[in-house]
């Protein structure tokens, strides 16, 4: 501990080409009360040491558009830090998740992760999937040790 981890509730809009923060507001679970889930979308844990994370995100093109690029991006402290990336600019796709984990070193005081994404498309307004009868696009993280 701490450990938390933080979906998206509902489909949101992002612009293709362009990176998004992922307004992630509903909480699995948050051992320490680490994450915000209404304001920055961010976990500060309170605990120096190693955390392991990990994040996707989940998109969807539209029916008349193709995803050429999806990429899921863990920010530390606002600068990137991971990233996990799928490219079908080849053969493009209509929806596609990307995944990203590793370890990241947290300072237990002002330290904080965040999620974001960077998709293109053909065309249109590409969309993050929410929750359905499973998570699509969501973070997490643990502590593992000091």
């Amino acid at each position: 501990y701490p450990a938390f981890e933080a979906s998206l509730s509902s489909s949101f809009n992002v612009s293709s080409g362009a990176t998004t923060k992922v307004p992630l507001d509903s909480i699995t679970f948050d051992t320490n009360s680490c994450y915000d889930n209404t304001t920055n979308y961010r976990f500060t844990p309170t605990v120096a040491g190693k955390y392991y994370a990990y994040g996707i995100t989940s998109i969807y093109s539209g029916s008349t558009s193709r995803v050429e690029i999806n990429r899921a991006e863990i920010y530390k402290s606002g600068v990137a830090f991971l990233s996990g990336q799928n490219d079908y600019r080849a053969n493009n796709i209509r929806t596609s998740s990307s995944t990203v984990s590793g370890i990241i070193d947290m300072n237990g005081t002002t330290d904080y992760i965040e999620l974001y994404n960077f998709t293109q498309t053909t065309s249109g307004t590409p969309q993050l999937l929410a929750q359905a009868t499973y998570k699509r696009t969501l973070l997490g993280a643990y502590r593992i040790g000091s």
